[in-house]
């Protein structure tokens, strides 16, 4: 069984990966097999032989594994964010400004893949603000979606285990790890100096509050995004300004 954690991006997506790989592992016998690119799905059909889960993380659409949902091979995870935050959370993240975010695509095509892994079926839909607000909650629905039955008291565990703060201890040993070995951090690619065990980047936690965007977008910008994207704000049950 294929175990796919799709959240959008800056959604709480590597906080479900690391859930979702440790209760397979511990539970189920299954691996993790981090970021998904071309190369996963083939190695991954020659190495499950034994019927073991597999944990994926991805952020983009991909067709082949909504055919494996379809088919019943594999389930799937997804976590999704007010999109202003989403915004907001990515302008600190790469650097970039608001006309240059709209500009490559990356909110519209977040947008886009929302719509496609919400369709699917077998996919767990979990908000942002629950993951924040209630994560032990946010893992015994993940431990459900997967067929586990797991006390309260783990799930407490697992959500003390993955919290904000250990998060943050977890990126900042990255980051001195990375500084010892003379990696230059801030112009090496991201994704070559990540944790491949987690698949948190260095920098991968800034305040995980909600509803930056109240107080980080200038009252234009805030008005700007809101009017892109209304339809879907309004479907998903978010405030307009």
């Amino acid at each position: 069984m294929w175990i796919i954690c799709s959240g959008m991006i800056r959604s709480g997506s590597t906080w479900q990966y690391m859930v979702a790989s440790h209760l397979a592992e511990q539970y189920m016998g299954g691996l993790r097999f981090g970021y998904f690119d071309a190369d996963v799905i083939e190695q991954a059909k020659r190495e499950a032989i034994h019927n073991v889960p597999f944990v994926f993380k991805i952020h983009s659409m991909d067709r082949r594994l909504g055919c494996l949902l379809d088919r019943g091979e594999a389930i799937g995870i997804y976590s999704y964010r007010d999109i202003r935050d989403v915004a907001v959370s990515s302008m600190k993240k790469w650097s970039l400004s608001l006309p240059n975010l709209l500009e490559d695509g990356r909110l519209q095509y977040a947008i886009e893949a929302d719509r496609f892994w919400k369709a699917q079926k077998r996919t767990l839909v979990q908000r942002y603000d629950l993951i924040f607000n209630d994560p032990i909650r946010a893992v015994a629905q993940i431990a459900q979606h997967l067929g586990l039955t797991v006390s309260e008291t783990a799930c407490n565990e697992l959500s003390t285990r993955y919290s904000l703060k250990r998060i943050r201890e977890r990126c900042r040993s990255l980051e001195t790890s990375l500084k010892a070995r003379g990696i230059d951090i801030q112009r090496k690619n991201p994704v070559d100096i990540r944790d491949t065990f987690s698949e948190l980047h260095w920098d991968h936690i800034q305040n995980g509050k909600n509803d930056r965007w109240r107080y980080e977008l200038s009252l234009a910008q805030q008005q700007f995004i809101s009017e892109q994207f209304k339809d879907w704000l309004v479907d998903n049950r978010y405030p307009l300004i």
